[in-house]
C-alpha cells in the first residue's frame, strides 16, 4: 500500500504541472512508465475509465511503451473490445517479441475468441 501511495505521489510530482507530453523537462519515457503502472493499478481495482485514461496518456508520452500496449490489450479484452485488444497485443509483441507474459496472455485471448491454431504459437 505504501508503495502504491509513493508511486502515485511520484506520478503527481512528475506530471502534475505538465499539460501534455511535449512539456520541456519531462522525461517522457518515465512519465509513460508511471502512467502505465497507474493504469494497471486502476484496472486491478476495477476502475476501468481511469485505467483507460492513464494508459492512453502513457502512449502519448511513449508510443513504444510495451507495458502500456500490453495493459491496454488486457483492458480492452476485459471490456470485450476484441479488435482493439488484438491490435494492442500485436503491437506489444512487435515491440518485445520475446516477452513470455504477453505471449501467454495473447494466447489465452486467442483461445477465448476461438482462434485456437493462432493461440498455439504463443504458448
Amino acid at each position: 500500500m505504501i508503495r502504491g501511495i509513493a508511486l502515485v505521489l511520484m506520478a503527481v510530482t512528475l506530471i502534475g504541472c505538465a499539460t501534455g507530453p511535449s512539456q520541456e523537462g519531462v522525461n517522457e519515457q518515465k512519465a509513460a512508465e508511471i502512467n502505465a503502472q497507474l493504469g494497471l493499478r486502476y484496472m486491478q481495482q476495477g476502475k476501468n475509465d481511469l485505467a483507460l485514461e492513464k494508459l492512453k496518456r502513457a502512449l502519448k508520452y511513449d508510443d513504444d511503451s510495451v507495458a502500456a500496449h500490453h495493459y491496454l490489450a488486457e483492458l480492452y479484452r476485459r471490456l470485450d473490445e476484441n479488435e482493439k485488444a488484438d491490435d494492442h497485443y500485436e503491437t506489444a509483441l512487435y515491440l518485445d517479441p520475446e516477452n513470455s507474459g504477453i505471449h501467454n496472455n495473447y494466447g489465452v485471448f486467442l483461445c477465448n475468441t476461438g482462434r485456437y491454431e493462432d493461440a498455439e504459437e504463443h504458448f
